[in-house]
């Protein structure tokens, strides 16, 4: 890896019959190893994902032992937004029993934005 400058996890390690051959993986980019004993060489296939892709792979991450210390980095950012959120609901909860007087138009933007986000749920579960 430090020879040809490859960062990421090493993944999907498999025994071939002539060899071996595994995957280096970082978010947006797959490098496929191919390894020969017989020739003694490595045949490398870079597989480069686009802007959607880099974003599908950044989300399906998950906890902070890997190997890539950047995945690691973008694994904490992701826990510190995601109590951040939850600090911010359990706020918001605490401030919609203490105004009275707002309670029935905090109901209505609830029960909306319940509909909205169970409704886009379904349909990208669905799609």
């Amino acid at each position: 890896m430090d020879e040809q400058r490859l960062r990421g996890e090493l993944a999907q390690i498999r025994s071939t019959d002539g060899g071996f051959n595994f995957r280096i993986v970082r978010p947006g980019v797959v490098y496929e190893v191919d390894y020969s004993r017989a020739a003694g060489e490595a045949r490398i296939r870079t597989n480069t994902a686009n802007f959607i892709g880099l974003l599908n792979r950044i989300h399906h991450i998950g906890g902070l032992w890997h190997e890539f210390s950047l995945v690691n980095v973008w694994g904490a950012l992701v826990g510190v937004v995601s109590a951040a959120l939850i600090l911010m609901g359990l706020t918001g909860i605490y401030l919609w029993f203490k105004f009275h007087e707002e309670c029935v138009i905090g109901t209505i933007l609830l029960a909306i934005s319940l509909g909205y986000g169970v409704t886009l749920t379904v349909l990208i579960r669905t799609a």
